[in-house]
């Protein structure tokens, strides 16, 4: 995994955690770099790939709304942070553990990658102007909503940001 940094995010996103990041701007991003997005119905919710030198984004398209936005999101942090740099095909995807066949530090470093990428993907979201001003709303109609506060609220105790 390429090391975390703010300044690269920014590159991408120069408005990360000062103001929503939308569905424009995640096609304008993967347009830069040259990703192609496809929607298809998945037994996941999203991943990330590499093939014959392109990136891929695959998002079921059974999802809609926040947790769209989110998926791509999630897949495009890994596109950032854990693409391998060399030439060599990859799929990013997360996927039950089968206890006998992976290592517990193998484990532990894919769970951190999935909870890292779910952060920047909540951040983008929600940043931290936007979960202010949310606080003072009534959110008890739009649990979705709600749980993503709740989610982004914990995201700021974890990161700081």
């Amino acid at each position: 995994m390429k090391h975390f940094s703010l300044s690269r995010i920014r590159e991408v996103f120069p408005e990360f955690n000062k103001r929503p990041i939308t569905e424009n701007d995640f096609w304008r991003a993967c347009k830069r770099f040259r990703i192609i997005v496809k929607q298809l119905p998945l037994s996941v919710d999203g991943y990330c790939e590499r093939r014959r030198g392109r990136y891929y984004i695959l998002i079921n398209s059974r999802l809609t709304g926040y947790k769209w936005l989110h998926t791509a999101l999630h897949e495009f942090c890994h596109f950032l942070f854990d693409a391998p740099d060399q030439n060599e095909n990859y799929v990013f995807y997360r996927r039950p553990y089968d206890r006998d066949s992976i290592r517990d530090g193998m484990k532990r470093t894919v769970e951190a990658r999935e909870r890292f990428a779910d952060a920047f993907a909540l951040i983008a979201m929600l940043p931290m102007p936007e979960l202010e001003r949310l606080a003072h709303e009534d959110l008890t109609e739009n649990h979705e909503l709600l749980r993503l506060c709740q989610e982004r609220i914990k995201v700021r105790a974890d990161y700081g940001l």
